[in-house]
């Protein structure tokens, strides 16, 4: 029994091997040139969606920034208020302002924590779009020379 699988293991080896030797055919520069143009074009579409996204996240960031700049003009109000019932000796709206500021106050530590990651998460989406620009290129590049061969 075991001889039989050492045999039948033996032979499909040597098979995948013999499958393995038989020679590919070249690519002929005309077809190679035009699954060149399929996939430069399929990187174009690519390209152009990135760049479309990176637009949109510069746009929810500027508006994230504004939110926060709105946010940090309300916790100032709030503050004032809360000077304005600490001066006129209102204790008890007093504490009540600095809970709300205090609130405001987190919020605003939230929003700058994640504006930050958006901003670390944009850098390495534009930085994977040069990449793949520059890769794009060296594919053009290589079709310009595949073409010069026909």
């Amino acid at each position: 029994m075991r001889k039989i699988a050492f045999a039948a293991t033996l032979l499909s080896l040597i098979g995948s091997a013999a499958w393995a030797q038989i020679p590919v055919p070249a690519a002929t520069p005309a077809s190679q040139v035009a699954t060149d143009n399929a996939r430069i074009r399929h990187d174009n579409r690519k390209l152009r969606a990135d760049r479309a996204d990176l637009s949109a996240d510069r746009q929810d960031l500027s508006r994230e920034k504004a939110n926060l700049a709105s946010d940090r003009a309300r916790r100032d109000r709030l503050q004032r208020a809360e000077d304005r019932a600490v001066a006129s000796g209102d204790a008890a709206s007093a504490a009540r302002l600095e809970k709300r500021r205090e609130a405001e106050q987190r919020d605003i530590g939230h929003d700058k924590r994640e504006i930050r990651h958006d901003r670390k998460d944009l850098g390495k989406d534009e930085a994977e779009l040069a990449h793949d620009q520059s890769k794009k290129n060296h594919d053009v590049h290589k079709r310009n020379k595949d073409a010069s061969k026909l």
